[in-house]
């Protein structure tokens, strides 16, 4: 009898069958860097770490549209048993699970997730967008460490220093919140009487990602919606992390729109 498939939420390493090897383990975030690389596709069979049930990368990513969800569902799932000293010649009889060959280009997705409201991503500016404060809590430390043997107080006042320069980063922060869902990229601002700003996904026709200076060297810039080819941007992702895998997520949402239409 097959076992019940592993909770969703539940957070486990996850292997990828491919080439007759077991690859892994790795987390979501992973397969999706390594589809959007041309590495994996979306058909490659993955295992869950402690479960015996093969799934697609887009089963466990929730990438598969309605009909190719009920048609997996249907599909007779294989089974990794596990084998002893006494059914030695029952697994020797046994066939593995097939594996699809490498494909040659990525293929894109059925459809999109069917909760239009599901949250894709959500994020605020970068920690690195924040250099003089990042100096400024550095040095109160600093100094107070450095000034401890003649005081304690320096000690005390480099920490509380140091402690208002977090909350200021992390006030700052929480003024900005970036959404992407399965229809819509938006941008909310505001700490207390919120504002928000939105384009469709299927609108949008331009997308700029800008990683100037030393922080688009660890990944961080910004990434700009317009929904004409002119310059006029409408969103804007400012100062966020990994601001090319951002690109990439709106992309394949446009190429799943496509696809259902």
């Amino acid at each position: 009898m097959t076992p019940p498939p592993p909770d969703d939420n539940e957070s486990t390493a996850i292997y990828v069958l491919k080439d007759g090897a077991r690859l892994g383990p790795f987390t979501e975030d992973d397969l999706l860097e390594m589809v959007d690389e041309g590495e994996l596709s979306y058909d490659d069979p993955c295992l869950r770490e402690g479960s015996a049930t093969i799934q697609r990368i887009r089963q466990v990513l929730d990438w598969e549209g309605e009909r190719g969800d009920e048609t997996e569902r249907n599909r007779p799932t294989p089974e990794i048993l596990d084998s002893d000293d006494d059914d030695e010649e029952e697994s020797d009889d046994m066939e593995e699970p097939a594996i699809d060959p490498p494909v040659a280009s990525r293929r894109k997705l059925v459809g999109p997730p069917r909760n239009p409201n599901l949250i894709l991503y959500a994020g605020h500016p970068s920690v690195l967008s924040f250099p003089k404060a990042l100096l400024l809590i550095v040095a109160c430390v600093g100094g107070g460490i450095y000034g401890h043997d003649q005081s304690q107080w320096w000690l005390f006042g480099g920490l509380v220093a140091a402690l208002f320069g977090v909350s200021w980063i992390l006030l700052q922060r929480s003024m900005r919140l970036y959404l992407i869902t399965p229809r819509r990229v938006e941008i909310v601002t505001g700490l207390i009487a919120k504002s928000s700003k939105e384009v469709r996904i299927e609108d949008i026709r331009t997308i700029n990602v800008l990683t100037p200076g030393i922080r688009g060297l660890f990944g961080v810039g910004s990434v700009e919606f317009a929904s004409s080819g002119g310059s006029s941007i409408e969103v804007a992702f400012t100062e966020v992390y990994a601001a090319h895998r951002i690109k990439g997520l709106v992309r394949r949402i446009q190429d799943a729109l496509d696809d259902e239409d």
